[in-house]
C-alpha cells in the first residue's frame, strides 16, 4: 500500500474515531484538569464570544460530542475537541465525556488535521498550516519550509506526477482542493507580513488581507486598522485609490518608462553618450537585458 492510500485509510479511520463511529470503546467521563491540549492542533484562535455561547449550550444540555484524547503521560493529550474542552471549563465542569484512544503522535495528527479541516470555522491562516501539514505527511517530509518549497516546485507541470499525485490524494478527500489551487490561493498567506497573519488569527477575511498587502505600503497599517475595525472591501478600496493617485513614480519607474518611449530615439549626441555611460555601470539586471 503506498503512502497517500495509508494516510487516506487513516484519514478515513480518523475522522470515525472523532465522531465516535469508529464501533469500539464507548466514551467515559475524564477529569478535565487530566487532559491538556495537544500538540498537533490546527486550531490557534479561539473566538471569546463563540466560546462563551458554547458555554453556556453546555450548561443548558452538556458536552454532546465527546472529546477524542489519547493517553499521555499521567493524563491524557487532547486530539479532537479543544472548544469543547476549553468551554467546558467556563461553564464550570469538572469532568467530560472522551474517547481514549491509543495514537502515535502521527496518529494524533492525522486525526487533527482531518477533523478539523472537515468542520468550518478555521481560519483562513489556521487552514493553510493544518493543509500545509498534511501535505508534510503525504510527503514524508517533517520540515514546513521545506515542504511549502517542496509543494512550489510540484505545482509546475515538469513536477513528478506520482509525487504531485500523493498530495492530491490526500487533499481530495477533504475539501477537493489541490495541490495546484492550494499553492495558488493558500499557501501565499503564509508568506504574508506578520501582523496580517495574526489579523487572519483573529477573524480578518483573507480577500481584505490580500487587498492590504497589495496596497502601498505606507497606506497598510491605515487599511489594515480599518478592516479589523469593519471597512468594507469597498472602503479599502477607495483609500487606495487614493493613495495610488497621490503617489509619485519611483526613480527605477522613471527610467524604465523613458527608455520605452520614443524620447530615446531622439536624444543629443550628448545625452545619447550620458545614457550609455549610466547603462554601462547600470546593475546588471539591466545591462544584460535583451530588448
Amino acid at each position: 500500500m503506498t503512502r497517500p492510500d495509508r494516510l487516506q485509510r487513516s484519514m478515513a479511520s480518523a475522522l470515525a474515531m472523532a465522531t465516535g463511529n469508529a464501533g469500539i470503546l464507548a466514551p467515559r467521563p475524564l477529569p478535565l484538569s487530566s487532559i491538556r491540549p495537544g500538540e498537533a492542533q490546527p486550531r490557534t484562535y479561539f473566538d471569546e464570544a463563540a466560546l462563551e455561547r458554547l458555554a453556556a449550550d453546555i450548561r443548558q444540555h452538556g458536552i454532546l460530542q465527546p472529546l477524542l484524547v489519547r493517553p499521555a503521560g499521567a493524563g491524557y493529550e487532547l486530539v479532537d475537541g479543544e472548544r469543547r474542552w476549553r468551554a467546558a471549563q467556563r461553564a464550570g465542569l469538572t469532568e467530560a465525556p472522551a474517547l481514549v484512544r491509543t495514537l502515535t503522535l502521527e496518529q494524533a495528527r492525522l486525526a487533527a488535521l482531518s477533523t478539523a479541516l472537515n468542520r468550518e470555522g478555521l481560519t483562513p491562516i489556521e487552514h493553510a498550516t493544518a493543509k500545509l501539514s498534511l501535505a508534510a505527511l503525504a510527503l514524508g517530509v517533517d520540515d514546513l519550509d521545506a515542504v511549502k518549497l517542496e509543494l512550489g516546485r510540484l505545482s509546475r507541470p515538469t513536477a513528478d506526477p506520482a509525487r504531485r499525485e500523493q498530495v492530491d490524494a490526500v487533499f481530495a478527500t477533504l475539501d477537493g482542493e489541490n495541490l495546484k489551487s492550494f499553492v495558488k490561493t493558500s499557501l501565499p498567506l503564509l508568506s504574508y507580513p506578520t501582523e496580517l497573519q495574526e489579523a487572519m488569527r483573529g477573524g480578518l477575511e483573507k480577500t481584505k488581507a490580500r487587498l492590504i498587502k497589495n496596497a502601498p505600503e505606507d497606506v497598510r497599517p491605515r487599511l489594515l486598522d480599518m478592516a479589523i475595525g469593519g471597512a468594507s472591501r469597498a472602503e479599502l478600496t477607495e483609500v487606495i485609490r487614493a493613495a495610488q493617485s497621490h503617489a509619485q513614480p519611483s526613480q527605477a519607474q522613471q527610467i524604465g518608462k523613458l527608455l520605452l518611449s520614443t524620447r530615446v530615439d531622439k536624444l543629443k549626441p550628448d545625452e545619447a553618450e550620458a545614457l550609455a555611460t549610466w547603462l554601462a555601470s547600470a546593475p546588471r539586471f539591466v545591462a544584460s537585458a535583451e530588448p
